[in-house]
């Protein structure tokens, strides 16, 4: 097996829906495997 790098990324946003929008544009560019949307993040 080999070594693998492993990133994780937190950002916060002005809206979910501005949340979702770079989520989805990350994983459809194959940036990032997944993308999660955390509401009311403190």
């Amino acid at each position: 097996m080999s070594e693998q790098d492993i990133r994780l990324v937190y950002i916060t946003t002005s809206s979910e829906e501005e949340g979702a929008r770079i989520a989805s544009a990350v994983v459809e560019e194959r940036l990032a495997a997944c993308g999660n949307i955390v509401p009311r993040i403190r």
